[in-house]
C-alpha cells in the first residue's frame, strides 16, 4: 500500500457560500477528512466573527491556493456592485502547518504584497478589505442596494455611496514615514479619518481633500462617514 508524507488539499466553496474550505487526504482520489475554513469574504468565523457581524456584503466565492516562492496564496473572489454577478478577484497569504492544516486567515487589503503597503504612494480606494454600514447582506443569486458598494464608471473604480456609520477599512499599511493622506471624493458629508482628522466632502466631482496623517508599522487604516452620501476615488500617502 502506497502512502504519502504530505497530504493532498481539496479546496471548495462551502454551503455557505462565502467560504473556501478545505479537506486532506494521503491519496489524491478518496478519503479525504473535513479541514475548516481557510477564508470567509465576510470574516465570518475569524476570530469568531458571527454571520450577523460581517464586515462586507457576501456571496458565491471560489479560488484555491497557489505557492508562489516560499509562499503559499489562496485566490478567491468577493462582490462589487451590490450583486452576486460582479466580482473582484483577490489573494490572501496563507500558511500551511506540517500536519496539513490551514488556520483561517482575514481579508486584508495586502494581497500578493507579502507585508505592510508603502506608506508612500497611491492606492485605489477599492482595495479595501472591509466596507460595512453594520447591516451588510448575504447575496444568494441576488442583487442588494441602499447600501455600501465597490463600484465603476467606465475604467474609473471606486467606493460608492458611503453613508452615515459606513466604514471603509485597509489592513494594513506602514505608516512610520506617512505625514500625509490626500483623500480623492466626491458628494456631500463629513468622514472622519484614522479617528485623527475630519474633512467636509462637498464636490459633485472627484476632488483632493489633504490632512496630516501619523500612524507606525501594521497600521489599519479606517475611513468613516459621520454624515451624507459620498464615494471614495483614491488614497495617496506623502
Amino acid at each position: 500500500m502506497t502512502t504519502f508524507c504530505r497530504p493532498n488539499h481539496f479546496i471548495y466553496s462551502s454551503a455557505n457560500n462565502h467560504e473556501l474550505c478545505y479537506c486532506t487526504s494521503q491519496y489524491p482520489d478518496r478519503d479525504f477528512v473535513y479541514g475548516g475554513v481557510i477564508l470567509s469574504t465576510g470574516d465570518v468565523g475569524y476570530a469568531g466573527r458571527l454571520p450577523r457581524d460581517r464586515v462586507n456584503n457576501t456571496g458565491t466565492t471560489h479560488g484555491s491556493i497557489e505557492k508562489i516562492g516560499d509562499e503559499w496564496y489562496v485566490f478567491y473572489h468577493r462582490l462589487t456592485h451590490g450583486t452576486d454577478y460582479s466580482r473582484q478577484a483577490c489573494a490572501e497569504r496563507i500558511v500551511i502547518l506540517p500536519d496539513g492544516s490551514i488556520p483561517q486567515v482575514q481579508v486584508t487589503s495586502c494581497g500578493l504584497n507579502g507585508g505592510d503597503l508603502n506608506g508612500i504612494g497611491s492606492y485605489n480606494a477599492t482595495i479595501c478589505c472591509q466596507l460595512t454600514n453594520g447591516k451588510m447582506p448575504h447575496n444568494s443569486n441576488g442583487k442588494h442596494e441602499d447600501m455600501p458598494i465597490i463600484s465603476h464608471e467606465g475604467k474609473t473604480h471606486f467606493v460608492q455611496d458611503m453613508t452615515a456609520g459606513t466604514k471603509t477599512v485597509y489592513k494594513y499599511f506602514d505608516l512610520s514615514q506617512t505625514r500625509q493622506l490626500t483623500i480623492t471624493a466626491r458628494g456631500e458629508g463629513n468622514l472622519l479619518v484614522h479617528g485623527q482628522s475630519q474633512i467636509h466632502v462637498a464636490s459633485s466631482n472627484w476632488t483632493a481633500y489633504r490632512i496630516p496623517i501619523s500612524g507606525g508599522v501594521h497600521t489599519e487604516l479606517i475611513l468613516e462617514s459621520l454624515s451624507g452620501r459620498m464615494d471614495i476615488l483614491e488614497l495617496t500617502f506623502q
